[in-house]
């Protein structure tokens, strides 16, 4: 940051390329907002390029453009094909990237200095390749959640050997390569990435879910009364119920325990795989 303004008579701007986010509350998007917020109170000019539907309410259509705690909303108009189908959620994809990738035909003035790629819509980071052709001097950071197409195939929806998943290993090389600063979730993640070869910085961001507090954290009785009863033990599953996530231990356990009166399960989650 301090490069960039000893370079420009201006506040440094950032662009962030996200799927879903204000006013939608979907996990993901809160985090994106968040780092949006922080980086505008730290004096960055930011433009935010998220669709204009809402992700788990598909019929939620919001307007063209807000001003939200110092972030600047230009939301792309898409149409409604649905999240819920991978033709649908490949097509939103290739929608998306189309329209981010105007950005990199901006004139210089009008520019990001740095863009910051999410991994949704899937596939979103390729929109790096357009900047590192048309816009060398613009800084790409890209902040992985998930793999593609890696977790397609740990879905079973494609071969690891089919010409599909060699052509998006191909493709995906190629956005690696052209990102700046990769951030990953672990070791396992980082492990993967390297496999591609990218010269990018890299950085890990401790998933949310695994951050400790510092002493016991005492439960709302209300909540916990709600949530389990008066059992005496009480586990729960909370977050993102989607594809790439790995629950069969958890629901092992809560099967072997069924009738147990003394221990309660609950699953509080959203996603592609909650009605399951």
């Amino acid at each position: 940051m301090e490069m960039i303004t000893a370079l420009k008579d201006r506040p440094p701007r950032a662009a962030i390329l996200y799927h879903f986010m204000y006013p939608d509350d979907v996990v993901s998007a809160i985090h994106l907002d968040g780092l949006a917020q922080d980086l505008a109170n730290a004096g960055w000019e930011i433009e935010a390029f998220p669709c204009n539907r809402g992700c788990r309410d598909e019929t939620k259509v919001y307007r063209r453009t807000d001003y939200y705690h110092n972030v600047k909303y230009v939301r792309v108009w898409r149409p409604n094909f649905s999240q819920r189908s991978f033709l649908g959620r490949i097509t939103n994809s290739a929608w998306m990237i189309a329209a981010w990738t105007k950005l990199a035909f901006r004139r210089p003035s009008k520019r990001p200095d740095v863009v910051i790629i999410g991994t949704d819509p899937i596939f979103g980071v390729i929109v790096a390749i357009a900047f590192k052709l048309f816009a060398r001097n613009v800084k790409l950071a890209h902040w992985c959640f998930d793999m593609h197409p890696e977790a397609a195939v740990v879905s079973g929806i494609f071969r690891e050997n089919s010409s599909l998943v060699r052509l998006s290993k191909y493709i995906m090389r190629l956005a690696y390569n052209s990102c700046d600063l990769i951030v990953d979730l672990g070791t396992c993640m980082r492990r993967r990435l390297r496999t591609y070869g990218h010269n990018a910085l890299e950085h890990e961001l401790t998933p949310w879910a695994l951050i400790e507090p510092r002493s016991p954290v005492v439960p709302d009785i209300n909540t916990r009364f709600e949530l389990f009863g008066n059992a005496k033990v009480g586990l729960l599953y909370s977050g993102n119920f989607g594809e790439a996530h790995d629950f069969s231990h958890f629901i092992e356990l809560a099967r072997s325990l069924r009738g147990v009166p003394d221990v309660h399960f609950c699953f509080g989650v959203r996603g592609n795989r909650a009605e399951l």
